[in-house]
């Protein structure tokens, strides 16, 4: 049986309780990262990468309509080796197809040809799934990992930093250099499996399939469109059926499929007269897009484990307080709130120094929320706050105003002015929240604090359908507490 990444290197965590997709070692495992999930995603991380993935493909899109088709070829075949990431359709071994001097051959060719290019329908990389021959997710897949590989370079050196995973020196393969549009041979730190380098994909940005793809376009929008069109204008694709009202006039999908065939040449050529529809597609495709749960991913194992958000509850419980298993309940609590805050709370970092390392923050999240109560905090209260900065504290006793004061010591105008304060049991809970309230009043920022008890009933929260609307409520309940 293959290992599992977290199996492995001793990281013993579900994959709730992990940002990163934990990959099967022997073998790919059939999701696909998604350019458009990037490119939807708030917060920095995601940012950064969607910038680079914008500057490759303009720079691309330039050179073909320039009519430098050589050089153009030649950025698309340093597209390899992305079977570090363990993803993707290959049987058996990960072998990862990537694309190479064919396959860049192939798809110069496809674009070269397609309608999407001669029009300049192509707007960013999500769009040749739609309009270009031969591209669709795993290629896409392909195309990103490659293009953001530094990226995800330095989000698998940070995830083996938080789980203390052993790294070496390797060659990580080429980098797109947005500042001088080129690509660069990078080496880092990387886990290393046998003869091969492991590269960690944060699971908000994997999806089964591309969320733009052509067939949806076409048979949501193109075709109700079609159908709207041709009844208007009374087409001989209009059928008139009696009825015992009268007479009905309809246009059958099927019929306007026979005339106006799925390929990706006939999409781009729509897109171009009807613009408009690409536009409320992607808008459409965007609200109805939805992250793939732990679950989600357990369910493209080849052996797929249950979930028991129990068994996260029985570690908590089961850590006596005191300095001694602090480092325990850490890392215990580092997988707990991966659990309970994904996909708006992602690439955690434990201890990330500050103040060129004279203070340290015991835990720091990306704000990658587009909804709920971390949106909210920004969006309501107008609280700047694009990294959520945690404290943990082994402590079975009431906090006090060194505790707050650590935590609020770390805020920042670059960091953020909000942050949790997490203990195994917050004692006078009056006088807690009266210290948050204090803070507030001060314009010193805002703090939340969490114990045992809102952990377990949060993490009770994850098993239901609404898991995520429960636990965005219960926070929220928390924050208004200390605003009246």
């Amino acid at each position: 049986m293959s290992p599992r990444f977290s199996e492995y290197f001793k990281i013993d965590k579900s994959q709730a309780e992990l940002d990163f997709v934990d990959i099967e070692l022997d073998r790919d495992m059939p999701l696909f990262v998604d350019p458009y999930a990037i490119s939807i995603y708030p917060g920095e991380w995601y940012s950064d990468c969607n910038e680079i993935i914008v500057d490759f493909f303009s720079t691309l899109v330039k050179l073909i309509s320039s009519g430098s088709f050589e050089e153009a070829k030649s950025i698309l075949i340093h597209f390899r080796e992305p079977n570090s990431t363990r993803l993707g359709l290959s049987k058996g071994s990960p072998r990862g197809s990537g694309i190479g001097t064919g396959y860049a051959s192939s798809l110069m060719n496809s674009i070269l040809n397609s309608k999407a290019a001669k029009t300049g329908q192509l707007q960013d990389i999500s769009d040749c799934e739609l309009m270009i021959e031969g591209v669709s997710s795993d290629r896409i897949s392909d195309m990103t990992i490659n293009i953001i590989r530094h990226k995800l370079i330095e989000y698998t050196h940070n995830q083996c930093e938080l789980w203390g995973v052993t790294t070496h020196k390797v060659q990580a393969g080429m980098c797109w250099d947005p500042e001088n549009a080129r690509w660069f041979n990078s080496f880092s730190y990387l886990p290393v499996y046998g003869d091969s380098k492991i590269i960690l994909v944060p699971r908000n940005i994997v999806r089964y399939r591309s969320i733009i793809n052509h067939q949806k376009y076409y048979n949501h929008f193109v075709l109700n469109f079609l159908q709207a069109e041709n009844l208007s204008a009374n087409t001989s694709l209009v059928t008139v059926l009696k009825t015992k009202k009268g007479e009905k006039r309809k246009v059958y999908k099927k019929t306007l499929r026979e005339h106006y065939p799925q390929t990706k040449d006939f999409i781009a050529e729509f897109a171009q007269r009807k613009p408009e529809t690409m536009e409320q597609y992607k808008q459409q495709a965007k609200a109805d897009d939805c992250f793939l749960s732990a679950e989600g991913i357990e369910s493209k194992q080849k052996s797929p484990r249950p979930i028991f958000y129990e068994d996260i509850i029985t570690q908590i419980r089961g850590i006596a307080p005191g300095r001694e298993q602090a480092d325990v309940f850490h890392n215990t609590i580092v997988g707990a709130l991966n659990a309970i805050f994904s996909p708006d709370l992602m690439n955690p970092k434990k201890e990330a120094p500050i103040h060129d390392g004279r203070k340290r923050i015991d835990i720091s999240y990306d704000n990658s929320c587009d909804h709920g109560f971390f949106k909210k905090l920004i969006s309501m209260h107008n609280i700047f706050c694009p990294y959520i900065l945690f404290e943990c504290k082994n402590y079975n006793s009431d906090m006090r105003n060194p505790e707050f004061d650590q935590l609020t010591g770390r805020f920042s105008d670059k960091r953020g002015q909000f942050g949790i304060l997490i203990c195994r049991n917050k004692g006078d809970k009056n006088l807690c929240e009266q210290r948050c309230k204090d803070i507030i009043n001060d314009r010193r920022g805002f703090v939340i604090v969490l114990d045992d008890n809102d952990i377990c009933n949060m993490l009770h929260m994850k098993w239901n359908t609404n898991g995520k609307d429960q636990v965005d409520a219960y926070m929220s309940d928390l924050f208004k507490k200390l605003l009246f």
